[in-house]
């Protein structure tokens, strides 16, 4: 695009709106304001996508149908069928919440559900062309179009991985290896690979044959989303911890850690055009980031102060991103703090802290020992288990519409 200043960002959201933002000002291009909203969903907005060719936003909800929102000037046009007075804006026909859509070859839109079924919809008639009955046999949760194999990606709550070829409407591949449910499955150009993300604690890269390439392993808990950034080659996840961290594909290195958001965050896209990454979140905000300024391994050495060149399962995962202007102007206590009773309070808090550090690893060893005999070990076995389980009921948790705020991003402009 070549004026930033026509670049318009659509967010939706469980209170089931959408939301029109735009650049503030040609001066201030890293603020958004809201312009417009439109209403027509009855629930959670699940997925949203844009189709470029068409001009065209798509949303899918909870309430089981699938909105048509076609731009002109500044309102939705809303076109009717004469003969059966049928908004033909509104697609029906899946039988649970709508949570993919694809925007594929010839103007055919793909959805998911978790009826468990994948639907084609042609997109002049806007009527149902196809449909893949028991395509999972868990409801569908994450869905991805790869544009230059025409193929479809679907994953559930499995181990595995399917991919379709979007014209048949058969499947090709079963991607397997993961040891626990799959959360997300995106296409990632710049390696000509698909990438998945499970509860294993694993990042996978798989060639279009099925075969794994390369493994990822990642600190934290269960990935909510995951964009691929191909201009810098970088895969960047959001987990339940609601931080959001760039991996470099060849090596694994953490490159960049951005945290903000007090919730979890549903959904990840990028301006190219700005250098800007955008985050939406349960915690009612969208956010903007900075993009790293180099690719791959170059965009990690722009920070190598920051990490060190330390290996991925080295890093501690609590340490915070500290910017350049951050370490170039430390933080000086006020002269204030250094005089009088303030420095005497101060030395006490250190003391009382580092005290508390000392005795911490010999409360750790008493834990540790009860654990291994009698109660205490059947008590470590039920806590073990109730963390599954609580881990399981979150990552269900990220198909939106169990709590409220902004769940989905989707950007618009002019070439």
């Amino acid at each position: 695009r070549e004026d930033p200043s026509t670049i318009q960002v659509y967010s939706a959201g469980s209170d089931g709106l959408i939301l029109r933002w735009t650049p503030t000002s040609a001066l201030n291009s890293d603020m958004y304001d809201c312009q417009e909203e439109f209403s027509g969903h009855e629930g959670t907005i699940q997925c949203i996508v844009y189709s470029e060719e068409m001009d065209i936003l798509i949303t899918g909800s909870e309430d089981l149908t699938i909105r048509i929102w076609s731009f002109g000037t500044s309102q939705v046009r809303q076109e009717k069928d004469e003969n059966e007075s049928v908004d033909l804006n509104i697609l029906v026909g899946h039988e649970g919440r709508i949570t993919g859509l694809a925007c594929c070859s010839d103007q055919v839109l793909a959805s998911a559900s978790h009826d468990k079924t994948i639907r084609f919809w042609d997109l002049h008639t806007r009527h149902e062309i196809d449909v893949v009955e028991r395509a999972h046999d868990t409801p569908i949760h994450s869905m991805e179009y790869c544009e230059t194999r025409e193929e479809l990606a679907t994953a559930a709550s499995e181990p595995i991985v399917k991919i379709w070829c979007s014209f048949k409407h058969s499947l090709k591949v079963v991607l397997t290896g993961h040891q626990a449910d799959v959360t997300q499955v995106k296409w990632c150009a710049f390696k000509s690979c698909w990438a998945t993300a499970a509860d294993d604690q694993t990042i996978r890269l798989w060639d279009p044959e099925g075969m794994q390439k390369r493994e990822i392993d990642y600190k934290g808990e269960s990935i909510t989303c995951m964009f691929i950034d191909n201009k810098h080659e970088l895969v960047l996840a959001a987990m339940l911890d609601r931080a959001i961290r760039a991996y470099e594909t060849e090596s694994g290195f953490l490159v960049r850690k951005y945290r903000g958001h007090t919730d979890i965050v549903r959904q990840l896209t990028m301006v190219d055009e700005k250098g800007q990454y955008l985050s939406c979140s349960w915690d009612k905000s969208i956010r903007v980031w900075f993009t790293p300024k180099g690719k791959g391994k170059e965009a990690r050495d722009q920070d190598s102060n920051v990490f060190a060149e330390l290996p991925l399962e080295d890093l501690e995962e609590d340490e915070e991103y500290i910017s350049s202007y951050e370490r170039e102007h430390p933080l000086i206590p006020p002269r204030a703090l250094k005089v009088g009773g303030a420095t005497s309070s101060y030395l006490k808090m250190t003391n009382v802290k580092a005290q508390k550090s000392q005795e911490k690893p010999q409360a750790d060893l008493n834990q540790e020992t009860l654990c291994q005999t009698g109660l205490g070990k059947k008590l470590k076995d039920l806590e073990d288990s109730l963390k599954k389980d609580l881990l399981k009921e979150r990552r269900l948790a990220n198909s939106p519409g169990t709590k409220k705020g902004r769940g989905m991003l989707g950007v618009r402009g002019k070439r």
